[in-house]
């Protein structure tokens, strides 16, 4: 029996250690909570996220600095918004968002319209309040076009009224009417939410791993070479090969001209050894603006390139954590 148990601890150990070093991946969506308000009278949408420590949030490309844990800005209603929400660990979301319009004549009846949603409950609400309730039987409906979810409401004596929908990954179309004593229909137009992942890239200086979407892989297979920062420049450079090719992107290396040729998306961007200027889609730009010093470079037989210049030049969002001396690279930004 000693021995029966003996055997078990050493395995209950054993599988203990093996579980604490498995490196974490994060297949499903970031679960995040976004909120809003459409005010049609003023053709606005004021925006609400709520974030976790660390989280990096980009609306339209554009950083927005959470405060108090909530992410806020101010959108056109005729504009389309695309929400990223990305965390070091790995884990992204990536929201697109295209409200609906009504027309002129049924604004005063319907001010403002609040909606929420969960990423992670895969939830949907809307509610509203008529500023003019009309007498008589009002009630609507609400479906989602790709989960075949619907829900029937009642709007009620004071004009209030909400409904709440299953939502998927992917695309969903928010369809929704009222009926007025079951003669007149009332449309609004469809409120599309397309939910997906962004790509989030770590780095750590003088460290030869990486982790892409939470996993972990070398910068540099089999030769070791990381991240390192050139103390006459203040700018970190890396062999960039690995981390476009996560980005589904290429890499080509031209020993004659010395230069090197990346290719990703519509993107093109050509650097040569020693050579502070670069060509992106043809077009010649300064790599560091701020510092003509910077350049590529050969370091151990291998090519070094400044990160932030690519990173962005691709559409990328660079994010520089001093205290760990780690850059954190989410693509794409918008």
């Amino acid at each position: 029996m000693k021995k029966t148990l003996f055997i078990l601890l050493i395995f209950v150990t054993i599988n203990s250690l093996f579980l604490n070093n498995l490196e974490p991946t994060y297949a499903s969506i970031y679960p995040v909570s976004v909120s809003g308000q459409i005010l049609f009278s003023k053709e606005k949408v004021v925006l609400q996220i709520k974030t976790f420590p660390n989280d990096i949030v980009l609306i339209n490309g554009e950083y927005v600095k959470p405060v108090n844990g909530i992410a806020s800005k101010e959108m056109n209603l005729k504009e389309n918004s695309t929400l990223i929400i990305a965390n070091p660990d790995g884990r992204s979301v990536k929201i697109k968002l295209t409200y609906p319009e009504i027309p002129s004549l049924l604004k005063s009846f319907l001010p403002s319209l609040n909606f929420s949603f969960d990423t992670g409950k895969l939830t949907f609400t809307y509610s509203g309040k008529l500023a003019r309730r009309p007498k008589g039987t009002l009630k609507g409906n609400m479906s989602n076009k790709e989960s075949k979810d619907s829900f029937t409401f009642a709007v009620d004596s004071s004009g209030n009224f909400a409904g709440t929908l299953k939502m998927a990954e992917g695309k969903n179309t928010i369809q929704s009417y009222v009926r007025y004593l079951l003669l007149f229909k009332y449309s609004l137009p469809n409120f599309t939410v397309e939910i997906g992942k962004a790509k989030v890239i770590k780095l750590i200086v003088n460290n030869k791993w990486m982790y892409v979407d939470g996993v972990k892989s070398e910068v540099d297979p089999g030769r070791s070479t990381t991240p390192v920062i050139i103390p006459d420049w203040g700018r970190t450079l890396l062999p960039i090969r690995t981390v476009i090719e996560s980005l589904g992107g290429t890499l080509s290396w031209d020993g004659t001209d010395r230069k090197v040729t990346i290719n990703i998306s519509n993107t093109k961007i050509e650097l040569w050894i020693n050579k502070n200027y670069a060509y992106v889609n043809n077009k010649k730009v300064q790599i560091d603006s701020q510092n003509s010093k910077v350049t590529p470079i050969i370091v151990n037989s291998r090519t070094m390139l400044p990160i932030r210049f690519v990173a962005e030049s691709i559409g990328a969002y660079v994010n520089w954590n001093g205290t760990e001396k780690s850059i954190l690279i989410v693509y794409p930004k918008d």
